[in-house]
């Protein structure tokens, strides 16, 4: 292939699901996520029939092949394998089954496309009882009430914060703060309305050692928020855009936005950002939600740093945890679906909590995106890990910057010490 410039690239993120039909037999499914359209060239061409029959001991018309190029994505499905001692039955609970496929793809291309060291590096060893105590600090978790949000919160309160749960049912978030040891504090937020927003933010005193974006929905119908938003990049990025903003003078320590791996999968389309005009695609807005919270990251510690703050603005994403956010679809085939995969393969949310108390806690700059450190991000202990192309496009960042200020009439609230 010849020489291969800048920093490591990968075939992308594979990642299993588990498919069932009626009550008939299991199927798998591996999914390619490439960052761009040449990898995803070389992809498409490395993953065939005979590949996948050769390492999942499957007749190779058994398969199904689906190649969805605007996406930068290939979808492999067949029977669960049966065959005794094969891939499937040898490591299926260790989710060490997407190795060879990557590795065999990635020998035919001659090592000019090495695995992300971030990507197959088990040695971090972070864990809760890494949170050093926090007593007088005050942290603000969005989503507090359910999933990871919950299991962060609880962590956090462990180590003598004051934790605020901001949550759109106190009811709710009454019953999980009612688990959680320590001092902790329930308010009323609602992400996908802007005047639920500036009333959190206008009824807020005294400073903010760490706020963490947490709450996100995910793949709903085509819903618009009070604001007139699509659902998903109104509450997982517009709302938290004017939250973080609007709370940032108070703000000491750290802002930590929750991504996702979805994220690659993302495109931030300025000709129609609420999916207004073109035919609405669920998956798509989410990944355009994801991407965004990346881009507002790493556009907000650029403000940061040149308005001389010592405010850090990190990312982080759970890999596979078993939350409740994948439930409400309102589509029970899809929620089924989501539900045995989390029985199966999903870590629980305590564990997909620890990358966002590693973005909130570890010694770590700004901008830094954490993730679950096994393979392909999926489970594990968390470190610091890669992120798209299209996440790091700082033009772009900027730009969805401008139009957010505009979407929510909330802007920077700190003046600019340095140049641009």
């Amino acid at each position: 292939m010849g020489d291969v410039s800048g920093p490591p690239r990968t075939l992308g993120d594979l990642a299993l699901e588990v498919r069932s039909k009626n009550a008939g037999p299991f199927w798998m499914t591996l999914e390619a996520f490439m960052p761009d359209e040449e990898t995803y060239r070389i992809a498409d061409s490395l993953i065939t029939p005979e590949l996948i029959s050769e390492l999942y001991h499957v007749p190779p018309a058994s398969l199904q092949i689906f190649r969805i190029p605007d996406l930068h994505v290939v979808k492999v499905s067949f029977p669960r394998p049966v065959v005794q001692g094969s891939l499937h039955d040898r490591d299926m609970h260790g989710g060490q089954h997407h190795v060879p496929l990557a590795n065999t793809a990635l020998r035919r291309l001659s090592g000019a496309w090495p695995v992300a060291s971030a990507y197959i590096d088990p040695m971090a060893t972070f864990s809760a009882a890494d949170i050093p105590d926090m007593p007088g600090q005050t942290v603000i978790v969005t989503g507090a009430n359910s999933g990871i949000g919950r299991a962060a919160a609880h962590a956090l309160a462990a180590a003598g914060a004051h934790v605020v749960l901001a949550v759109r049912d106190p009811r709710k978030g009454r019953t999980a703060a009612g688990a959680m040891p320590g001092v902790t504090e329930v308010r009323q937020l609602d992400l996908a309305s802007l005047d639920s927003v500036r009333a959190f933010a206008s009824g807020w005193q005294g400073e903010i050692s760490l706020l963490i974006n947490n709450a996100g929905v995910m793949v709903p119908p085509l819903t618009r928020t009070a604001d007139g938003f699509e659902l998903q990049f109104g509450t997982n990025h517009l709302g938290h855009f004017a939250l973080t903003n609007l709370l940032l003078p108070l703000v000491t320590g750290r802002v930590v936005t929750v991504s996702s791996t979805g994220h690659r999968a993302g495109r931030i389309d300025f000709s129609d950002l609420n999916w207004q005009r073109k035919p609405y695609r669920a998956w798509r807005a989410y990944g355009q939600s994801k991407l965004a919270n990346l881009l507002f990251t790493s556009e907000l510690q650029r403000r940061l740093t040149a308005a001389g703050s010592s405010v850090l603005a990190t990312a982080a994403h759970p890999g596979y945890a078993a939350t409740n956010l994948q439930f409400h679809s309102q589509r029970r085939s899809l929620d089924l679906i989501s539900h045995a995969g989390n029985r199966l393969f999903a870590q629980d949310e305590n564990a997909g909590a620890l990358p966002t108390l590693y973005a909130a806690v570890a010694d770590i700059p700004g901008n830094s995106f954490a993730g679950p450190g096994g393979f392909l991000q999926q489970r594990g202990a968390p470190t610091l890990v890669g992120r798209s192309a299209a996440a790091q496009d700082a033009d772009v960042a900027r730009r969805l910057w401008e139009v957010s200020e505009e979407l929510t009439s909330v802007r920077f609230p700190l003046q600019a010490t340095t140049g641009p």
